[in-house]
């Protein structure tokens, strides 16, 4: 897949999870506030829990490829165990998430939320070797002048919910967002290339452990009287099913892919789309209204993601460039100490690279 090609797809799977979120928040305040089925707890849990629909496609692709046993059964176990240890941070998140709603607006949960792309730019400098850029560094702080504004212009207006608790709704909000900068980061980190990875098979072991792990809690936070579990009525699944399917099992995937094909940094601040669309939802939903500064805010913000996607892009496409020029002279000139030269500067990655395709010479590079 070409450079330009993967930036385009992951767009693309942006774009489309930044709709699934904002119309999955505004149906969460729906069951919170019209349906009044107020466990985020046990809704979190069918939602990601019917990720485990993914594990179907998985067998079915498991049969096809039975022929290359050896090489399924190795790939089998990397996103089997990956599965397993992504599924408590992803559920975690998204539960708190959906407690957060509980007491702030929808407005206020995505601006929260996406301050994120924070902790994912201090994050990706040493776990991912993400270069430093002033590029980026001024973009994120423009990003986040605009979060600060339109935070203060929806502390200001007034919703008619009543049971709205700001203060704890947004700190919620902003461990949900730590934890899920975790998750981003890590994902990248340990799944580096999106077309060699089995998604599905990931986010289906993800979906079951969910399910098997956070099932005695449903019952233990029931006798704790901290969530009392009540049955939905068959309404009310309508709702949760909904939600599930859009809120989390296709925007997880889509949202999984795009961090891939772009990077955690950008993914995030493309989800600060979320906020301008959350605005307009709690227009209509609770009929708050905001003034001139939110536009502004939201101008903000929108302009780092964009700012930061063109400069990703042109400069991948010139260290691309300068990759494809190493590597003719490495095929003029093989030679250990002038490769030694060449190399110098360049990153640990792109070494690895080089190191698999002079896998015939007898020296390696460090």
């Amino acid at each position: 897949m070409s450079y330009a090609t993967s930036k385009i797809k992951g767009l693309a799977f942006l774009f489309f999870t930044v709709i699934c979120w904002v119309g999955s928040a505004a149906l969460i305040k729906i069951i919170f506030i019209s349906v009044h089925y107020n466990k985020p707890f046990f809704m979190t849990y069918i939602a990601d829990g019917l990720m485990s629909l993914y594990a179907l496609v998985l067998l079915r692709n498991c049969c096809r490829e039975a022929s290359d046993a050896g090489q399924t059964e190795g790939q089998s176990r990397r996103f089997v165990k990956l599965g397993i240890l992504f599924a408590p941070c992803l559920f975690i998140s998204n539960f708190l998430y959906s407690e957060g709603l509980l007491f702030t607006s929808i407005a206020s949960s995505e601006v929260i939320s996406n301050s994120s792309f924070i902790y994912i730019f201090l994050l990706s400098m040493p776990v991912l070797g993400m270069k430093f850029s002033w590029v980026k560094l001024f973009s994120i702080i423009g990003s986040f002048g605009g979060i600060i504004l339109v935070q203060l212009v929806d502390s200001k207006t007034k919703s008619q919910n009543p049971n709205e608790r700001p203060l704890l709704g947004n700190t919620i909000s902003l461990i949900s967002s730590m934890m899920y900068a975790c998750y981003a980061v890590c994902l990248k980190k340990f799944i580096p290339e999106d077309e060699k990875f089995d998604w599905f098979g990931f986010f289906g072991v993800v979906g079951i452990t969910v399910l098997v792990v956070f099932f005695p809690v449903i019952f233990i936070l029931d006798a704790c009287g901290v969530e009392k579990f009540e049955a939905p009525l068959p309404s009310t699944w309508v709702y949760l099913l909904v939600n599930a399917v859009f809120g989390t099992v296709l925007s997880n995937y889509t949202w999984g892919r795009s961090v891939v094909l772009l990077n955690p940094l950008i993914s995030e601040l493309g989800i600060g789309l979320t906020m301008p669309l959350g605005f307009i939802v709690d227009y209509f939903l609770t009929n708050k209204r905001y003034n001139a500064f939110y536009l502004l805010g939201s101008g903000y913000i929108m302009s780092g993601f964009a700012v930061v996607t063109v400069y990703d892009y042109f400069a991948g496409k010139e260290e691309e460039k300068r990759k494809e020029e190493l590597i003719e002279e490495i095929d003029i000139v093989p030679d250990k100490s002038t490769l030694a030269i060449m190399l110098n500067g360049e990153t640990n990655i792109f070494k690895k690279n080089i190191n698999s395709l002079l896998s015939n010479h007898t020296f390696n590079l460090r």
